[in-house]
């Protein structure tokens, strides 16, 4: 027997057949969303130090407390002298969404939010504590918030690298012995700037290229931490280093906007604790290291010479004249530190 089809059931045969897969499709897309939130998210911090730096052993202390915290809810690797790319390569990579972090000074930083700049001028502080001051005062944190529309999230700007000093292949007691001498810098204007007013001339180069400059006279000399100078064994090829102090050098733990934002409000608050932790606990091994990196270098054979700061700040003055806006800076910075 021939069963005879009803064909005005068909359309609503099929209608509710669409329906059905049309359900199934939206709920495996709920899944593929749920199982997406579910992933742990990830960020590669890139650092230019080599894996024997305290700011690097902070870095990885960072790493375990956050993944410890949120139960591998954030993951983090981490990638040591460059291998990620250049301090600049990685705040652009940040600032347009990726999933990179770097801790920076105020350089780059201040080419986005100029003001910034003035924490990397020429003794706008006079040490450690005073540096800590400023960067903790509202001042200095209005600044900083102007940086996430611009892409950059500070996580913390307590990573202490050192006070950054003259070392050169020949004494330098006086900013007068600076004269003709060709001293490396990493290129910034306001580090040139710097260089030149205390009577250096300065010269761009990568710091990788520091060791061979120095071997073959390219350069007389360069400006830099304690544990920039041991790390790449510049004591190997300089004579002496004049103890002038010029920057106090603190940086920053920075991510981009876009994925800082995308991370639930939990993760978020973490990463900052933890940053901030880290980067006490990095300067803290950073000073204790700095005296047997002192000790080390003298038993090498360099000369370590306490000069008089007071005539390379007098020179250094002339920077706040010459820099447009900086002058007015420094004194807005001089009226919150009382000096």
């Amino acid at each position: 027997m021939v069963r005879r089809i009803n064909m005005k059931k068909i359309p609503l045969f099929f209608g509710l057949s669409g329906m059905v897969l049309i359900i199934s499709a939206c709920g495996q897309g709920g899944n593929d969303e749920q199982a997406t939130s579910n992933e742990a998210y990830k960020l590669n911090v890139g650092i230019a130090m080599n894996d024997r730096d305290p700011m690097y052993e902070g870095i990885v202390r960072f790493k375990e407390a956050v993944e410890a915290r949120t139960e591998g809810g954030v993951e983090i690797e981490v990638f040591s002298s460059s291998q990620l790319g250049s301090t600049a390569d990685l705040l652009e990579q940040a600032r347009v969404g990726a999933n990179v972090a770097t801790l920076t000074d105020a350089g780059p930083l201040g080419d986005i939010v100029r003001e910034i700049s003035i924490l990397q001028a020429p003794y706008i502080v006079d040490n450690l504590d005073e540096g800590r001051q400023l960067v903790a005062s509202d001042l200095f944190k209005e600044w900083q918030a102007n940086l996430e529309p611009e892409g950059v999230k500070v996580l913390s700007f307590n990573w202490f690298q050192g006070e950054r000093h003259l070392a050169t292949t020949r004494s330098v007691l006086t900013p007068d012995d600076l004269s003709g001498m060709a001293i490396r810098t990493n290129g910034t204007s306001i580090v040139n700037k710097a260089i030149e007013v205390m009577g250096g001339n300065p010269t761009g180069l990568a710091w990788a290229e520091s060791y061979p400059g120095l071997q073959q006279g390219v350069i007389d000399g360069v400006e830099a931490h304690y544990s920039a100078i041991h790390g790449a064994r510049l004591p190997e090829v300089v004579d002496s280093i004049a103890k002038t102090g010029h920057f106090q050098l603190l940086t920053a733990l920075t991510v981009g906007t876009q994925w800082f934002d995308r991370l639930p409000s939990e993760y978020q608050k973490i990463l900052i604790e933890e940053s901030v932790e880290a980067g006490e606990y990095a300067s803290g091994l950073n000073v204790e290291r700095s005296r047997e990196y002192e000790e080390e270098m003298t038993a090498q054979g360099v000369n370590i010479n306490q000069v008089d700061i007071a005539l390379f700040r007098e020179k250094a003055d002339r920077f706040y004249d010459e820099f447009e806006g900086f002058k007015a800076l420094r004194e807005e910075v001089d009226e919150y530190l009382d000096k």
